[in-house]
């Protein structure tokens, strides 16, 4: 005889929340930082209302200061401690205020602030970049090699030999639940500021030259080589062994590098490959 399961729901931590606090919660955007990483900064300029649990004693503290670092000083915030509990607490105020007060780890959050108006897709102006004196893969170019990427939502992303971090962050931007991993020796600090201005928490730098700098990442689904420092036929071949259904965009000025990589494609496994010439 089969047994008969049979499931009584429960109230869940959102539509408690938001009942207490006298708002919706049709129009939040859910999220989680317990045990995981995810784009809130994102979220929030994106949808303006954004509920996550915590999870640890320093999951608040630690959001109100990374909100503050991205400029986004005018977040209300409402936390709600131990909900149904006897010592249930809620507290209500701005990112700076709740910032340096503690809170126990069974905590609930909502973020609310006015939405950005988003444009949904790539192709950022050129001067809307931090650039200084630094090489930068400019905005016909990466349209087209974004839409060769085929991103999506979720993708895991390496752009190997970043310069402003112009292409990370439109790649950070769109695969906003994604990841995307920057490989770059020079002018990190210039690529954190673009990571900061534009909201792209996403993103993470890996100092260092590949292929040796992709050893230990998560495995790609999509992979973006601005620049090769020589190591072409190594950096494809790391990245055919950390997912060999990758895809992958070579941007490439110098003939030589046309030359090496078309080579690459004869010799290594690969299949639907295609070449663009952009003038």
């Amino acid at each position: 005889k089969e047994e008969e399961l049979i499931v009584y729901p429960g109230i869940s931590s959102v539509v408690a929340f938001c009942a207490k606090l006298k708002t919706s919660w049709d129009d939040v955007k859910l999220m989680s930082l317990h045990g995981r990483g995810q784009n809130i900064v994102h979220a929030l300029k994106e949808y303006g209302k954004v509920f996550t649990l915590v999870g640890t004693k320093e999951g608040v503290p630690d959001l109100c200061k990374k909100l503050i670092d991205y400029g986004m000083e005018d977040t209300k915030i409402f936390v709600g401690e131990s909900l149904s509990y006897p010592q249930e607490r809620i507290v209500t105020g701005r990112v700076s205020e709740i910032m340096n007060m503690e809170f126990d780890p069974l905590t609930v959050v909502l973020l609310e602030r006015k939405k950005d108006d988003f444009i949904v897709t790539h192709g950022i102006p050129d001067e809307a970049f931090l650039r200084d004196k630094v090489p930068m893969t400019k905005e016909e170019i990466r349209s087209i090699s974004l839409s060769k990427l085929q991103l999506q939502k979720d993708s895991v992303i390496y752009d190997i030999g970043a310069g402003t971090g112009s292409v990370s962050i439109e790649m950070a931007l769109q695969a906003s639940e994604g990841r995307v991993y920057e490989k770059k020796k020079e002018a990190v600090h210039l690529i954190l500021e673009n990571k900061k201005k534009f909201a792209a928490d996403n993103l993470e730098v890996v100092e260092g030259l590949a292929p040796e700098a992709l050893e230990g990442l998560p495995t790609p689904t999509h992979a973006f080589i601005g620049g090769s420092s020589g190591n072409m036929r190594e950096i494809l071949k790391i990245l055919l062994q950390k997912n060999n259904k990758i895809r992958i965009v070579v941007n490439a000025i110098a003939v030589e590098t046309v030359a090496e990589t078309l080579q690459c494609l004869k010799e290594l496994p690969f299949c639907g490959e295609e070449v663009v010439q952009v003038s």
